[in-house]
């Protein structure tokens, strides 16, 4: 008896799993764009995280030529004092990351607390 339940049961974990997969499809077919955004602000994520793994040189560090065009070495340039504008762009979006996460957890707290007031 329990493998008649079992099987059923995965016979529809199965075609749930179809069905999702469609309605993802039909997702990036109807809006390729959105998809494409929403990978952009993942890899954006990603390098926010792992900004100490992928940045080249020292955010601070000056000890390059002054606004140098983009090369292979320096590929967004250094600024007028020296420094690497990718390693910098990297390094502030962690400072990003860190100001948007503190707003939705303190967003996130205060509207429950208001949501639990006007219910109470």
């Amino acid at each position: 008896m329990t493998a008649d339940v079992t099987l059923i049961l995965g016979a529809d974990d199965a075609s749930r799993r179809r069905r999702a997969t469609r309605s993802l499809r039909r997702i990036v077919r109807r809006q390729p764009l959105g998809v494409l955004g929403l990978l952009l602000v993942i890899t954006f994520f990603v390098a926010a995280v792992f900004a100490p793994v992928l940045v080249p040189y020292s955010p601070t560090a000056s000890a390059f030529s002054l606004l140098q065009s983009p090369t292979l070495h320096h590929p967004f340039g250094t600024d007028s004092l020296g420094r690497d504008v990718f390693s910098r762009t990297i390094a502030g979006s962690q400072v990003s990351l860190v100001v948007a996460g503190s707003v939705v957890i303190i967003h996130g707290v205060l509207s429950t607390m208001l949501g639990m007031l006007s219910g109470y």
